[in-house]
């Protein structure tokens, strides 16, 4: 976990200076963005996790990591149906992302750690974001925001258990190094989405 920190720091930077990002954080961007940009993170979690649920059978390093309360799909499912969002194919960086995590699940399965890393890691800012869109969009007891709380009180537990799991999974040095770059590879990806959406919906 040490390595990804510091494999990913860079990368993470520039991912958060994105508009999207960044006014997210601040609480102040548009309902219409953010539901466009939970469409495309469906999108990605119903990939990434499908994957990582077909590997996990033949991957015990996978298997110790990726427990039943990391996937996201449902939770986003359910928000979506809130706000009443169309379904929307992917938008052409989403795409690319997809294509990736396929590719890895098909030739080094162990990189897609790397991705559920990121996603997985976001909910702990997130959890600080939902609680000021939650009152800027006056929604009552987290509805429409479960994607970005899903844990409530148990995210930091969580957390710490996800990152024990990762640093006592038996996972070889070159997994340790396509791993690391799944999640550079991630970060970005999910730089360029968030750049397609904040565009197409400004």
């Amino acid at each position: 976990m040490s390595r990804l920190k510091e494999a990913t720091a860079e990368h993470h930077r520039k991912a958060e200076k994105r508009n999207l990002q960044r006014e997210l954080a601040k609480g102040t961007l548009a309902l219409d963005v953010f539901v466009a940009y939970l469409g495309e993170l469906l999108h990605l979690h119903r990939s990434l996790e499908t994957s990582l649920t077909q590997s996990a059978a033949e991957h015990p390093a996978i298997a110790s990591v990726f427990r039943p309360h990391c996937s996201r799909e449902a939770d986003l499912l359910t928000d979506l149906a809130f706000h009443d969002a169309p379904r929307r194919p992917a938008n052409v960086m989403t795409q690319k992302l997809v294509a990736d995590f396929e590719a890895w699940a098909r030739h080094t399965p162990l990189s897609l750690l790397g991705a559920l890393y990121v996603l997985e890691g976001s909910g702990n800012g997130n959890r600080l974001i939902a609680r000021v869109l939650s009152r800027n969009w006056s929604l009552q007891d987290g509805l429409g925001l479960r994607y970005m709380d899903p844990y409530g009180d148990e995210q930091p537990k969580l957390w710490s258990q996800f990152r024990e799991d990762m640093n006592t999974a038996q996972i070889s040095s070159s997994d340790v190094d396509n791993i690391l770059a799944a999640a550079q590879r991630t970060f970005d990806g999910i730089a360029g989405i968030s750049d397609v959406v904040y565009q197409a919906q400004g």
